[in-house]
Parts: structure tokens; sequence; C-alpha cells
């Protein structure tokens, strides 16, 4: 005979169409209560037996997890139960379950309580599946933007992770991945992970995961440990490695030996790259090892700004890489809009918002500050003319071997470093001079003519000019007698220097009077230096830093701890600023000198214009347009900005911020090479009629990449009303009203309303076990110090609280509540998404609503804003049974319709669970 316990539910033998919940007994009989008619009876054990059925809500009382009856299991005194939390089916046998009243059977009975408990119920609910989604109450020091929390979703939802993460640069994208990671770790338990990035960003990355997420298991490659044989790979799950250590011969093979890894994530991945010249490939060794590391893992994110380049056989062989299983479709001459959809996410930053909508950036202006020199400048720049043609004719007059292209190349840089500073290019001259009497000796350089491509900054290439062979030697007859009189005069301008003056009176003098900090950008390690004495003479040592491609990791990040602190001015070259963010405390730059390639104009802007930064962006752009290498570039500018506005939409969709991404997109594009090899080898008389083409092919290639990726998902403020958006607002609606409801004194500080403190009650202190009475609490990273604790789900009273809640016994989920809609009634509801094997890959809390006219829609705004509402106002409406169930059948087939819009193709199994049913101030209509 089977045996009955109390909590369980059963028929009389007399009465099998009638259902009943034990709930105590009296002598040798069970006191019964009927769920249909609410009254009590007895019965004797001999006159039971249990009748769960599907859909039956049940807690399982040795796990206190609740669930509901998918059917009996066989013919055993067990049921098949779907449990809500984890989304698994277990089979628990009877003697284990309790029932619950499911939200529909309260609703359909018509059980209505208080508005403030179906708050709180509500409220403990959505800010769970909010941390599981985002983190957001973990340990995580960061507060995640609607972009970040929408990637994640995606991603997470989407079943499969091999995706390209296009993002503009500054959008957070290490906080982007250090959430999905610590998704995949807590809810998939991957385990084994591999970032492979430039060897600027290694430890970058490591802080980042470490200081944001509490990750402290990553190691460097190279610098933490080192591997001698192949299986050591298995001691170091957690790696960050440079793709140039991994990519070398003395490491590869050991990488391609290792133990396959559960995702792989590639920094920077257009630097991967395979060039396709008729129906053959040529492959870098960064592209080989991007093979080699698909070959190793299942999951795969590249994340790069410039997916396209203008390549699109470079941009097909990052998708192959990404999706190999795809290569058919990829290879096609139109790739179809799906796969694209399918691998890549792109959020700009002109789209982006916080959590109110509002657009996250401030914006960025770049303002011309034009140097005018005198008579003593231009008699400068003619006689440098002369000594630069001079040199190109001797490089043009050499017929063989490297001679002619190094000294091309030095001509080069002597230009550029002229228009960058008298004093650079007094230092390189005089340089000269001494090489050509044996006077210096330069350090033996690390890197030959052949290693000089473009990926090379400034000042390796200055470096290389000032310490080359070719040095040694006469360019052209008579050179030095030319030297003297150019050093002559550049050092005496450089002592008297008018672009290093209107810096000052331009920019600095209007900083000093906020007492602002200004980055000021320069190619050349010369330059930066005249910039550094100057301002140091200025300002004192203390207030000057500087960070350039010659100093460690360390030395940089100390030179940013000082800018970040007390120091107001950082000079900065382009190989120092890499991987540098200093937008939290500056909003303005200085470009002393303008690069030739406008990309590297929008990588420096990108160190102060991205997340974090509350000012708009000042960009001071210094331009003498008296001298000819001057003109040039800033004729490069100008047409980049004239193809700018003709890209740029009229009338309203016009913004700063849209016009600012195509410059950027452009600025990727424009291939300049072929025209700064022209000026390398003396033809610069008139480079204007191939920088026009050169900025047309790139016009053409932006609308190409526009045309490709117009399919591709990213972050659109449109993303935010489908959520039930939540912030730390919402956690202190729950927390505070429940510690008061629980017998507990809440005072807020006078001196800082972000801090609450607590006094427990003796009941509260006994059950979280806690020696301590007295709770300093705050609820946003922000405001967390010493002496005050953060609520998160590691803090034991939140914990606590949502443990009551979670209590089968709290059944506050219908009501009478008061939201200002106009709508008839509405429904909270989970969401659930399992892969093959049962993982849930995604949970959503929907609050549905039902409107006069019979229509639904999801989430508004003002139940968000009614969850943070203590003790809002309960309405005294009741409907009839038939307008209940009317209602109620509206409603499950609004949330069935908004599941169904948000499936997925790899997501292979689904559930609903209603959690709460409530009725709204409007209750004179009936849904049509």
């Amino acid at each position: 005979m089977t045996q009955i316990h109390i909590g369980c539910l059963v028929s009389i033998q007399r009465d099998i169409h009638n259902r009943y919940i034990t709930i105590g007994r009296e002598d040798e009989d069970f006191v019964l209560l009927s769920l249909e008619s609410n009254r009590k009876h007895k019965a004797e054990p001999s006159q039971l037996q249990p009748c769960f059925q599907a859909d039956d809500w049940v807690l399982h009382e040795p796990t206190n997890t609740i669930g509901r009856i998918i059917s009996q299991n066989g013919r055993r005194p067990s049921y098949i139960v779907h449990c809500l939390k984890t989304g698994k089916m277990h089979s628990y046998p009877l003697k284990s379950l309790i029932y619950i009243p499911s939200p529909e059977f309260l609703w359909q009975k018509g059980s209505m309580h208080h508005a403030e408990d179906i708050r709180l119920y509500n409220l403990a609910h959505a800010l769970q599946y909010w941390d599981r989604n985002t983190g957001a109450l973990s340990s995580f020091s960061c507060d995640p933007l609607p972009h970040q929390i929408h990637l994640v979703h995606k991603l997470l939802s989407s079943g499969q992770y091999n995706w390209m993460i296009a993002d503009d640069v500054g959008l957070g994208k290490t906080i982007e991945v250090g959430m999905l990671l610590w998704a995949l770790t807590n809810k998939h338990k991957f385990r084994r992970i591999m970032i492979a990035c430039p060897s600027g960003l290694t430890k970058q990355w490591k802080e980042e995961l470490r200081e944001k997420f509490g990750m402290e298991d990553f190691q460097i490659y190279g610098v933490d440990f080192h591997i001698n044989e192949a299986r050591d790979w298995r001691h170091y799950p957690m790696v960050i490695a440079s793709m140039d250590r991994l990519k070398h011969d003395k490491h590869l093979p050991l990488l391609k030996q290792s133990k396959d890894w559960d995702i792989v994530i590639i920094d920077e991945a257009h630097k991967m790259t395979r060039k396709q010249n008729g129906m053959s490939f040529s492959y870098t060794k960064r592209f080989r090892l991007a093979q080699a590391l698909r070959e190793k893992t299942d999951n795969m994110l590249l994340l790069t700004a410039t997916p396209h380049q203008g390549r699109e056989d470079r941009f097909k062989a990052l998708l192959e890489i990404l999706r190999p299983d795809l290569q058919s479709q990829i290879r096609q001459v139109q790739i179809p809009s799906d796969v694209l959809r399918g691998c890549i996410h792109r959020s700009r930053k002109s789209q982006v918002t916080d959590m109110q909508g509002d657009l996250l950036f401030k914006g960025q202006k770049s303002v011309a500050v034009q140097v005018d020199i005198g008579e003593k400048e231009r008699e400068f720049d003619a006689l440098l003319q002369d000594y630069l043609k001079r040199g190109y004719s001797a490089a043009s007059g050499c017929l063989v071997g490297t001679r002619g292209y190094a000294i091309g190349f030095v001509m080069t840089i002597y230009r550029k470093l002229a228009a960058s500073s008298y004093a650079a290019i007094a230092a390189a001259l005089e340089k000269r001079k001494d090489r050509l009497r044996d006077l210096y000796m330069p350090n033996k350089s690390s890197f030959s003519m052949g290693d000089l491509d473009d990926s090379f900054v400034e000042e390796d290439k200055e470096s290389w000019a000032l310490s080359s062979k070719i040095q040694e030697q006469y360019f052209f007859e008579n050179e030095e007698s030319l030297l003297d009189p150019l050093i002559e005069k550049a050092n005496a301008l450089a002592k008297n220097d008018v672009k290093f003056d209107h810096m000052m009176q331009s920019v600095i003098k209007e900083a000093d009077k906020q007492n602002e900090k200004v980055l000021i950008f320069s190619e050349y390690r010369n330059t930066q230096s005249h910039i550094v004495d100057r301002l140091s003479n200025k300002y004192g040592a203390e207030q000057v830093v500087q960070i350039h491609g010659g100093m460690s990791i360390d030395e940089k990040r100390a030179a940013v701890a000082s800018f970040n602190s007390d120091t107001r001015f950082m000079v900065s070259t382009e190989a120092g600023g890499e991987g540098i963010n200093l937008h939290y405390h500056c909003h303005q730059m200085v470009n002393y000198d303008l690069p030739w390639n406008p990309m590297k104009l929008v990588q420096r802007i990108g160190r102060l214009y991205r997340y974090g930064q509350k000012k708009t962006v000042m960009a001071y752009n210094m331009h003498a347009p008296q001298t000819i290498d001057a003109d040039i570039v800033q004729g490069i500018y100008e047409r980049l900005d004239n193809v700018v506005r003709d890209l740029s939409p009229i009338g309203d969709d016009y913004s700063d911020g849209l016009s600012n991404e195509i410059f950027g997109d452009i600025a990727s594009l424009v291939d300049l090479k072929e025209i700064i090899r022209n000026m390398r080898n003396g033809c610069f008389d008139n480079p204007e009629p191939e920088i026009e083409a050169a900025l047309e092919q790139a016009k053409r290639a932006k609308e190409k990449q526009d045309e490709l990726l117009c399919a591709v998902g990213g972050f659109n403020v449109t993303n935010l009303k489908e959520q039930l958006l939540l912030n730390h607002e919402h956690l202190r609606a729950f927390v505070v009203p429940m510690l008061k409801r629980l017998g507990c004194e809440i005072r807020t500080e006078n001196s800082d309303a972000h801090i609450v403190e607590v006094k427990l009650s003796k009941e509260v202190a006994l059950e979280i076990k806690s020696k301590k009475t007295v709770y300093r609490l705050c609820f946003e990273q922000g405001y967390k110090k010493q002496g005050v604790d953060l609520v998160n789900k590691h803090n034991p009273l939140y914990d606590y609280l949502i443990g009551r809640i979670d209590n089968p016994k709290f059944q506050k989920k219908q009501g009478c509540i008061v939201l200002d809609t106009g709508d008839c009634c509405g429904a909270t509801a989970l969401l659930q998404w399992q892969d093959d094997s049962d993982n849930i890959v995604r949970e959503d809390l929907v609050a549905m609503f039902l409107r006069p006219d019979g229509t639904v829609y999801a989430n508004p705004q003002a139940f968000s804003k009614w969850l943070k509402e203590e003790n809002p106002r309960s309405s005294t409406a009741k409907f009839d049974s038939r307008k209940r169930s009317l209602f109620l059948n509206r409603l499950k087939e609004g949330i069935e319709e908004y599941f169904a819009d948000h499936q997925n193709e790899h997501v292979t199994c689904s559930a609903s669970w209603l959690l709460s049913v409530y009725t709204t101030l409007n209750t004179e209509s009936e849904p049509q």
C-alpha cells in the first residue's frame, strides 16, 4: 500500500473526481482540504490514493526544489518532475513531494494578496534572473551597460559560441568577454580558456579579468609560466598569451599538442591575415596560429573593431577560421546574410545607450590649431626641401641593391620629423653629421630594413633611420656642407618653438584655468622629449609623464597611474599609447603632429573616446599650413572630411557621433601606402590625385562593408524596450523593505544617502548566524568603502532575504495592484531556453500585460518603475471566474507568442513558468 504523507495530493476512493491536500492528522485519520471548495474533510488512510497530475506544482522537500509534475514514473510511487531552477528532469519518490498551489491555480480561485507582497515576490525573482544573465550581483567591480548585457544574452542564447565581436573601439570588450566567461565558467563549466592577444595587452587582460570579475587564475604564458613539454599545458587551464610568442616556431608545435580548450578568444583578430592571389593563398604566421587554435577548440571568439579593412579576402579568411563548417557559403561571391547574422555581432558608438536610453558617448570634436610661421621658418623649410630633393635624386640614381630604397626611406623620415618639430629634425641631422664624422655610435637596431613593414610605428622607423649602417655613407656629393646651416637653423627654431608656443596659448592656457589634464601625442621620441622638457620647465617634472615603445609594461602602467592621480600632462608616442586607457580623468588631447595614416589618429582619440568618458572629447590638431609636408598631410584630412560629409545622412538622422563613426571607418579602410612610397622616392610634387583616388577607393570599400554588415545584429536602443530593465535601485528597493518587515531598524546616513545602516532584529541575526548586529550597506560598487558592505549575491543578508521569498510558504503570487498603464491585468513568467544537453542557455523574466482591446505587450517601463515603489497601492477590483479565465488565457497566449519570437535554431528545448498574475487599475472593460 502506498504511504500517504502530509502535503500529499490525494483523492478519496468514493470521490475520485475531487482532489484534496493532506494537511494534518487526527488520531488515525488524515485531515484533508478540498482544492475545489476549500472545505475540510476527514478520511482513513486506506481510503486515500495519491493523485498528482501533470502541471501540478510540487516541492521536493529534501532539496527544497520547486518543480512541476510531468508524469508518473511507470507504476512505481514516483513522478518525473521538471525543476524550475535547473531546467532538469528528475524522478522523485512520492514521499518526498509536497503539493504547492501554482500561480495559475491561485488566480483561478481568486486568491489575492497585498500589492507589496506581490511586488517583493516579483522583484526577488527579477533580481535573481538579472544576476544569472549578467552577473550584476556577483562580485564584479563594474556595472554592465545595456549593449554589454545584450551581447552576452545573444551569445548565450545562441547555443553556440563561435562569434566575431566587431564592436567599435572603446565599448568595453573586456567587460563583455569577462561577463561571458563568468557565465560560461559558472553555468556551463568551461575550465580551459585561452586568450591570444598582442603582447602589449596581455597584462591588461589579466588585470581587468582579475579586478573586474574576480578571475584570479589567469596566467600569462612566457611571464607567469613556461612550457618545456607539451604535456605541461595541462597544468595551466586559464591562459593569456601573446599571439607573436605563440606563433613562433619554438612555441607553436608545443601548443598544437596541448589538450583541447573549452574556448579560445583572439583579440585584435584582424592582425591574423591570409591573402588571396587568384586561386592560391598566402598565410602569415599569425594566421597559421589561428588555424592551430581552431583545431584545438569547438568555441572561438574573434575580437576586432575593423573586421573588413577593405579586403574581402581577409574578411572571408577570418570567417572561415570562425566557422569552418560554413566554408562553402563564405566563399560564395555574396556571403548569405543569414551566415553573417549568425556569427557576427557589431555595436556602434553612435547607438549604445545607458539604462535610461540616453546615448552613452558625449561626442568628440576636432579643432585645428593653425601655427603661423615666420620668415625664419620658411627659410628653413626651403633649405630642407633642397636637401631632401638631393637625397631623393640620389636614391633614384641607385640602380641595384637596397641602398636607394634605404636613402629614400631616411629622407621620408626626415620629412616627417621636420613636420613634427624642429627639435626632432635638429637631433636627427646632428646624429647624421656625427655618423659621417664617426663621432656617434648608435645602439644596434633590433630589426633590419626588410622588417620595416606597415606594422612598425614611427618611433621604430625613426630609430632605424638614425642607427642604420646607411648613415655611415654620404647620400650625395657635398652633403655635409648642407647639414651645418640646417642644424644651426633647426636648433635656433627649436629654442623659440612657435608650434609649442601656439599649443600653450591655444590649448594649455585654457586647460590651466580648470586645472585640467591634457594628453599630448607625437609620433617621434625626439619631439616627445622636447615637449616633456618644455612642460617640465614650466610646471615641474612631477607634473609630466611620458610613455613610449621603449618602456616596459610596468613602466607604462606606473606612468598611467601617475597621470590618473595628480599628474597633469602625459606625452605619448603611438607605440606607448597602444592598449592604454586614460579616459576616466582626461578629455582633452593635442595631436602635436598629424600622422600620415588617418587610422592612427582614430586610435589616438580612442584612448579618451571610450566607455566611461563623461565629457565631450576635445582633440586639438596642430597644423603649420605654410610648409609643404604639413600642407600635404592637412590635405589628406580635409579630403577625408569631405568623404565623411558625403556619406553622412542628411536631416534628422545626422549626428556628430555618426560622422565620427564614418570617419573611423574610412580611416581604417584608406590605403595610403603607395602615396607614402612615392613620397619616399621623392615623387611629391603633386600627390593630390593619388590621395583623391585612395579616398574614393576607401569610400567604395566602406559602402561594400556597410552592405555586407547591414544584416549583422548589434545593440540598438529598441533592444531596451524588449527587456525588463533593472538597476541597483531595484536591489535597494528589495533589501530595505524586506529588512523592515523582519523587524530590523533602518536609517540612512545623512552624509551619504547611498549608504544604509541596519540594526538587525534578534531573529535575523540568529538565522544568519551573525555576531554582528549593525551593518552599513551600499548597493553599488562605486560607494563601497572601508566599513561598508556591498550588497550582492555573496552577501549573507541578501542570500537570507532571497531565501525567505523562495520559501514555498511565501505564497504571495497574485493580487490587485495599481499600475498606471490603463491595462486589464498582467502576468510575470520565467522563460527558459535549453540546449540538447538540457543545459539552460538563457533565462528571461517577462512581464506581459493585457490591454482593453485584447492586445498584449511585454515589459513596460511602468512595471520596472513600479517594482522600485515601496508599499504601492492595492486595487480593490475583483473579477468573476469567467473574466479571470478569459484574461489568463490571453496572457498565456501572449507569453507563448513572445517565447516563439525569441526561439533559436540551436535551442532544442524550452519551457515557460507562470510565476505571478495580477489585476491592474483598469477593471471596467474586457479584452476583445
